[in-house]
């Protein structure tokens, strides 16, 4: 059989794969956080019908042989690979603050089953949890911030039989040593929206203590200003009114006294080798061998992008030049096409000549 014919069914193959994925990018044109693909062609095995050899010198320094190339034929094309392009996408404003794009390297980190995906979707909501999650109910994950102190808290100036306990952590010259706490060492966890804020604060100048007596029983006492036991403790329900998402990923809560209060921190997680991440549908990729590992932690630093609220990146599919690809890909598959009919003619000419 002639190894033209072969060839050009190996051409037909790869074009198709170039169609597909031409077909897929501009199927996806318009989803957010989507990034290109291209397909990557390379040849396949050539088969030797001349070795190469080096020129020989004649004896006696007179004119020899000179050299010769190897004569090769080759056995046709093969996908080399599928490469996606993580170039920035443009930005479209949504004004829905839970609509969050990436300007910059990174991507989302969710939880979806127990397991961790990257997105650049930022087309965020909130759950009746009030869970921040994807289109599909998958956690977006961040880090949670402590309450604050409580308002109107005082600190005693006096104390009664008490006594202090630390545990201090030493360095090899016996002075106390530094922790370092960073996005490094915190797990990651979903983001939670409050719905109200609870803070302590004082009526008739009072203020809850702890009082230690005898040593071994605790007892809790309210004390007025002059020191005298009487007043009462109160607490009052601040009502989240709204919220914002700043550029470093600071989730910001307005209350119904005014204040304002940070309850969290979106995360980033960038990747040595993007395109080496596996997409698994959903606008969502997950970690492979080749991607290298995740590095978490929160944006604008350490390489990281930042985060533009009321907004979406949308994909960076350039129509223009799908199309040109979309032609490219239709005329090879057809010259493979031809190629395949006229190996098919010399077959037949063959036939017939024995005849």
């Amino acid at each position: 059989m002639l190894r033209s014919m072969y060839s050009a069914v190996s051409g037909l193959r790869v074009h198709q794969t170039m169609l597909d994925v031409t077909g897929n990018n501009i199927s996806n044109v318009n989803t957010f956080g989507f990034k290109t693909g291209r397909a990557v062609f390379e040849d396949n095995l050539s088969q030797i019908i001349r070795g190469s050899s080096a020129p020989v010198p004649a004896a006696g320094g007179g004119p020899g042989i000179g050299g010769i190339n190897p004569a090769q034929v080759g056995l046709g094309a093969r996908l080399g690979a599928i490469t996606n392009i993580f170039s920035q996408g443009g930005l479209q404003v949504t004004n829905q603050t839970t609509d969050v794009a990436i300007q910059g390297d990174g991507f989302f980190t969710v939880e979806k089953a127990g397991a961790n995906f990257f997105t650049r979707n930022g087309a965020f909501n909130f759950d009746t949890d009030g869970n921040l999650v994807t289109s599909d109910g998958s956690y977006v994950l961040g880090y949670m911030y402590a309450p604050g102190d409580r308002l109107g808290a005082d600190k005693s100036e006096a104390a009664v039989a008490a006594a202090l306990a630390k545990n201090v952590i030493l360095d090899k010259t016996g002075a106390p040593a530094t922790v370092p706490l960073d996005q490094t060492t915190l797990q990651a966890v979903p983001l939670k929206l409050p719905t109200a804020l609870v803070k302590g604060f004082r009526v008739g100048d009072t203020e809850a203590q702890d009082v230690q007596g005898g040593g071994t029983t605790w007892k809790n006492f309210v004390l007025g200003g002059d020191g005298a036991v009487g007043g009462a403790a109160a607490n009052a329900d601040l009502a989240l009114e709204s919220f914002q998402i700043n550029k470093d990923g600071k989730l910001v809560g307005s209350f119904s006294d005014g204040t304002k209060r940070v309850f969290g921190q979106m995360a980033l997680t960038t990747f040595n080798n993007p395109p080496g991440l596996e997409k698994v549908g959903g606008s969502m990729y997950r970690q492979t061998n080749n991607s290298g590992v995740p590095q978490t932690g929160i944006p604008a630093q350490g390489g990281k992008g930042t985060i533009e609220s009321g907004t979406l990146e949308m994909s960076n599919v350039d129509l223009a030049q799908e199309f040109t690809n979309l032609i490219v890909a239709q005329r090879g598959f057809q010259a493979n096409s031809k190629v395949v009919s006229t190996s098919d003619e010399v077959l037949s000419d063959l036939i017939q000549m024995k005849r």
